[in-house]
């Protein structure tokens, strides 16, 4: 099910942290959210898409740019490559595994200024991958993917004067990325450098292939051996407990690039990256010689691979020298572009997500078309109309709350008939005969016949009242969208915390149309839907 449109969220929510990953399609993943709810001061879940680690900061709401500060800290002379070991035999780091379900990294520390005698450190491995790695949304999705980049990206090794990657724009990595100089510098690094490159891999074995069992990851990596780091740090500080927890790494210093010699990116279209593919294949360690007449084949063979790659090497782009890359390594996730859009007349983050060649979602963008039809009747207000007169025959009271169309909303379509017109929601207040409000009935207008969508029931409270309000009901009627026409639970659920609820289904059209007593049944049916959940109220 598609996650809950940014949109749908208060304004004012309060990122704080991801925990499980589960997939999403084929090719994408989510993941459990933890976000609050300043207003109403609770805390509440909801899975977003993987990259949204990159768009948002701990313990600031969703909306700002710019994070929070935190307690800032400098730690020098940290060895990284310890930290496959130290939970192991100290009991008090054993007990810092992890933190509110995030897997960590955890080891003593003292400087003898602000950490004396020994302070617990505690870094969640998704807060060392983020900014070690993922300064692009692509280094995020080839982590989790057994593939990798290896379908994306070639490396040639070979050369004296400079490394060669070559790389075709795609639906993953675009033009746009190319132009883009941290991200280039970064995938050089975890291409190059050895021990980032171990530690990259290993983030899918322990993450995805070690937890194949389970329906969701706890993401998990290898800290790369790297000796003498200085970590430019922002965290949480315990003082009683001596206990400092990293949540943002500003940057690694000291940390040695381990590439010597320049790395020259070539940028090629599809058909010359398959091209450059097959030609450096060929370029295989020589086979043992069978015979004479043999190895003068295999001179020429070799002679003409030669000059292919030459030429390959010749292809025109962009070359970083040694202490370019070194630039990447003091990069901030907070500095790193993030693409947004502006909604409203208001700037929101866009999280967008991984195609990898796979169509979309199902679900995830409804099936309407508009197509050249004659304007039908709205056969679900007629509908409507009528059996709320029904229930006003029993001696209730009717409140129109709402009786406008959906607006278009991103890339979903479900805002309009088949024939072109907009479709309509309806809100519906209902009071017994002393006006006391009961509960509300929501209906959207499926007179095209393409969805049947049940009647949606919600006791009145002060809860579900909100959801009524004018800048929740848009937000409401968003989510129903991204849903596919489908009523957001995970809305109604988490964001609006309401959970006494139910949905009536209708009896189909083909009953409706030879029923004489429909509208009074309808009627009776929500009736008794309603006594049911006030008694359990």
């Amino acid at each position: 099910m598609p996650t809950i449109p940014f949109l749908c969220l208060p304004k004012k929510t309060i990122y704080y942290g991801a925990t499980d990953i589960t997939h999403r399609g084929k090719t994408r993943f989510d993941i459990k959210t933890a976000m609050y709810h300043p207003e109403e001061k609770r805390f509440f879940h909801s899975k977003r898409p993987i990259e949204s680690i990159l768009l948002y900061h701990y313990a600031t709401p969703l909306s700002s740019v710019d994070p929070v500060s935190l307690d800032h800290r400098t730690l020098t002379l940290i060895d990284l490559g310890i930290l496959n070991n130290t939970n192991t035999e100290n009991p008090a780091l054993k007990a810092l595994h992890t933190y509110r379900n995030r897997q960590c990294f955890s080891f003593l520390y003292s400087d003898g200024n602000q950490f004396n005698d020994d302070w617990n450190i505690q870094l969640p491995k998704l807060v060392l991958a983020r900014d070690l790695f993922f300064s692009h949304p692509y280094l995020l999705r080839a982590a989790l993917f057994s593939e990798r980049y290896t379908t994306d990206v070639l490396i040639d090794h070979e050369d004296a004067e400079a490394f060669h990657i070559y790389i075709a724009p795609n639906r993953k990595i675009t033009a746009k990325d190319l132009k883009d100089p941290i991200f280039l510098q970064k995938l050089a690094l975890i291409l190059l450098h050895p021990e980032l490159s171990k530690a990259f891999l290993s983030i899918y074995e322990k993450t995805v292939n070690n937890q194949n069992k389970f329906k969701s990851y706890s993401f998990d990596m290898d800290a790369p051996i790297l000796k003498n780091i200085q970590l430019d740090v922002e965290g949480r500080s315990y003082t009683e407990e001596k206990l400092f927890r990293i949540e943002r790494i500003n940057s690694f210093g000291n940390l040695e690039t381990g590439i010597h010699k320049p790395v020259q990116f070539h940028f090629l279209s599809q058909k010359s990256f398959r091209q450059a593919k097959e030609i450096l294949d060929k370029k295989q360690p020589p086979k043992k010689k069978a015979s004479q007449d043999k190895s003068k084949l295999d001179d020429e063979a070799s002679a003409d691979i030669d000059q292919q790659i030459t030429q390959l090497r010749n292809t025109v782009g962009k070359i970083y020298t040694i202490d370019e890359l070194k630039i990447s390594l003091n990069t901030s996730c907070s500095e790193i572009n993030i693409v947004r859009r502006k909604t409203n007349g208001e700037v929101h983050h866009e999280e967008q997500p991984f195609a990898g060649g796979e169509g979309e979602d199902e679900g995830t963008r409804p099936g309407f078309t508009i197509e050249s039809e004659a304007d039908s009747k709205n056969s679900t207000y007629q509908y409507l109309s009528k059996m709320l007169e029904e229930i006003e025959k029993k001696g209730y009271k009717i409140k129109c709350i709402h009786n406008k169309i959906f607006t278009k909303y991103g890339r979903f379509r479900g805002h309009k008939l088949t024939n072109g017109q907009n479709r309509r929601f309806y809100v519906n207040l209902i009071l017994d005969h002393d006006d006391k409000e009961l509960f509300y009935l929501c209906e959207i207008d499926t007179s095209d016949g393409k969805k049947n969508i049940s009647t949606l029931l919600l006791p009145y409270d002060v809860k579900t009242s909100k959801i009524f309000l004018s800048e929740n009901l848009e937000s409401f009627k968003i989510a129903i969208l991204s849903q596919s026409l489908s009523w957001p639970k995970d809305f109604i659920n988490k964001v609006c915390d309401v959970h006494s609820y139910i949905m009536i289904n209708h009896i189909s059209k083909k009953d409706q149309a030879v029923s004489n007593t429909y509208h009074t049944d309808w009627a009776e049916r929500i009736l008794e839907k309603w006594k049911s959940i006030a008694n359990s109220l």
